[in-house]
């Protein structure tokens, strides 16, 4: 009888372990911290390991930089988390920062299943910033419709536009409808660290 009460004593404490365990929301983990000192902008953040920068584009001008990270490749639907920097610097005329948003806007009201989801206002390394989410869907390429028999999905995106100086900065996020809120913390994480160098 006592080995039995003892058995259903240390079953209570796993059942509640698994259950603390369950409910814990993980730590912020894995982070790398990116710097780049050379093109239209200056900065540095810290991002997802999981997420690695995959591509620099630095403008011949100067003028111009796009900063690409991509996530892995999903293994049960092929969807991957992308996130891209864009940096665009007219010393002679600043970039509009509402035309910039607006031509956003204007593209992805041209989207398969676009649906607006919100605008706001934040602030992102000391600047003032807007954002625009929206959903869409994105079609499979022939060899993952036809050979791997995979369906359109959905993705959620999230456009930050700020300017610093006379530079417009853009900060996207594009994740499957599956995926985004997941990516949430990471990518706020990412905006928290968010510095500019110059």
């Amino acid at each position: 009888m006592k080995v039995l009460r003892d058995f259903s004593s240390v079953s209570a404490i796993l059942l509640f372990l698994i259950i603390l365990v369950g409910c814990t929301s993980p730590s912020p983990a894995g982070y790398r911290t990116y710097s780049l000192e050379e093109g239209a902008g200056h900065l540095s953040f810290k991002h997802p390991s999981r997420i690695p920068v995959k591509t620099v584009q630095l403008g011949e001008d100067g003028n111009y930089t796009m900063i690409d990270l991509a996530g892995p490749i999903s293994q049960t639907d092929r969807t991957r988390t992308r996130i891209w920097i864009t940096i665009t610097n007219n010393p002679d005329s600043p970039p509009d920062i509402q035309l910039y948003l607006q031509s956003g806007l204007g593209v992805a009201e041209s989207l398969t299943d676009y649906r607006f989801m919100d605008r706001s206002k934040l602030t992102v390394a000391g600047e003032a910033a807007e954002q625009i989410i929206y959903t869409n869907t994105v079609h499979r390429s022939d060899y993952e419709s036809r050979m791997l028999h995979l369906k359109p999905f959905a993705v959620i995106n999230r456009q930050i536009y700020l300017m610093h100086g006379n530079t417009l900065w853009t900060i996207s996020l594009t994740a499957s409808e599956r995926a985004y809120y997941d990516e949430l913390p990471d990518f706020d994480h990412m905006l928290a660290t968010f510095t500019f160098l110059d």
